[in-house]
């Protein structure tokens, strides 16, 4: 038999059952208000809009102020560019012209005792009657025999046409004058520049005109270096 309980003793408690679960309440919105919807398609293209317009306003004056810059900086680095290209330019008809000469391929009155050329006989473009036809390899590139390369124009004068002083069928074994001037002046270049026999280089700013050799002077015309 079971043993009974006494009357001191009292049975175990029980722990007390947890809460029951309640399901997760909404948020409430305020009174008077309703719950936002979301945002159309096109709302969210105008919000877009209105977004890049306002980028793009305050873009605009950056953008002006780095042109102010950029712009003119370019341009001086441009001109001082092709005012170097007509240096060399004129560096290399003179020594073409040397060349040229010492190979007398050009000898009109035979005195074994050869002539310069003009750009179009030195590029290959042009030839004179006693030479039989043009210099083949050029003395040249093409694009200076034109007379247009780099923002600026070139001319080579021979003979009586080269500097006074010089007259008679010599006069094209005894010298020559190549000048460079800007095709548009202040833009692709500002200054004259002039070669003649003497290989010396010199240059001045005359306003973007052409020159001839006697109106180059030693003080007006001074040597361009290297």
């Amino acid at each position: 038999m079971e043993e009974e309980l006494r009357p001191s003793e009292k049975p175990p408690e029980r722990p007390p059952l947890p809460p029951p679960m309640r399901p997760p309440s909404r948020p409430s919105s305020p009174r008077g208000k309703k719950p936002s919807k979301p945002m159309s398609s096109g709302q969210k293209w105008l919000v877009g809009c209105g977004i890049a317009l306002g980028v793009s306003l305050l873009a605009v004056p950056v953008i002006g102020i780095i042109a102010a810059i950029a712009i003119p900086n370019f341009m001086r680095a441009k001109l001082a560019a092709n005012e170097s290209s007509a240096i060399s330019s004129l560096r290399t008809i003179g020594s073409a012209e040397e060349t040229f000469r010492s190979a007398r391929i050009l000898d009109a009155d035979e005195d074994e005792r050869g002539e310069y050329g003009t750009l179009a006989v030195l590029a290959g473009i042009d030839y004179t009657a006693n030479m039989g036809g043009p210099v083949d390899p050029p003395f040249i590139d093409k694009e200076l025999g034109t007379g247009h390369k780099s923002g600026y124009q070139f001319q080579v004068y021979v003979g009586e046409s080269a500097c006074e002083g010089y007259t008679g069928t010599d006069a094209s074994e005894v010298d020559y004058f190549a000048v460079a001037w800007p095709v548009t002046y202040g833009t692709s270049g500002k200054r004259t520049f002039c070669i003649d026999a003497s290989g010396i280089i010199r240059g001045s700013d005359i306003g973007g005109s052409s020159a001839s050799c006697s109106a180059v002077g030693d003080s007006a015309w001074p040597p361009i270096g290297g």
